[in-house]
């Protein structure tokens, strides 16, 4: 009798383990739904723009304007562009009741959560994020901050930056993408740069 009892209280919890779609709302699921967007697209711009986190992008002055008598400080910041690409290609990402899983807590308690996605339907969503990476010309602040970047400047003789920057003036515009492969470049340099002066500073011993 006792067992038989068992089995009939735990069949609910089962049954809302597996995400009956009963009980997901609606709202439940655009919660979900604007969660799990943001979250792959973060993980996938955060790896692509991984060169902007070195010492290279470095904090320093620049004006928006002629009209400026003292400029303003940043270093390059991708958040404004990466939440922009995320916003326009959320729209290409959708989960549904059925994707949706519950997991009990006990006593009435328990949590929503999004069942295995498969790769294929997040395709869409990730070329589009893609797509603007390395098509879409960076906002006019965020251009001005780049160029005067003290390190472009620093290093803009060097060879293999002024054939990268040749090539990417062509069109007549600077993607993130563009961005993000000279600060790789920039980082290079700095590296090879900082080695060769212990080189020097060894010799002078």
């Amino acid at each position: 009798m006792n067992k038989i009892l068992l089995s009939l209280l735990t069949l609910p919890v089962l049954a809302l383990s597996y995400g009956c779609s009963d009980h997901i709302s609606d709202i439940t699921v655009e919660r979900l739904n604007e969660e799990k967007v943001w979250k792959v697209g973060n993980s996938l711009l955060g790896e692509l723009t991984s060169p902007l986190s070195s010492k290279t992008n470095s904090y320093h002055s620049y004006t928006k304007s002629n009209n400026e008598e003292q400029g303003e400080e940043a270093y390059f910041e991708k958040e404004k562009l990466t939440n922009f690409y995320i916003n326009e290609c959320k729209s290409l990402f959708k989960i549904n009741k059925n994707d949706v899983g519950y997991e009990s807590k006990g006593l009435g308690r328990g949590t929503y959560f999004i069942k295995d996605i498969s790769f294929e339907r997040l395709v869409p969503f990730k070329e589009c994020i893609t797509n603007k990476y390395n098509n879409e010309a960076i906002d006019e602040l965020s251009l001005r901050i780049f160029l005067t970047e003290p390190n472009l400047l620093k290093y803009k003789n060097d060879m293999q930056l002024k054939k990268h920057i040749t090539q990417i003036k062509k069109d007549n515009k600077i993607t993130l993408k563009e961005v993000v492969d000279t600060y790789s470049i920039l980082d290079k340099l700095s590296i090879d740069n900082f080695d060769n002066e212990n080189k020097n500073l060894f010799n002078e011993l």
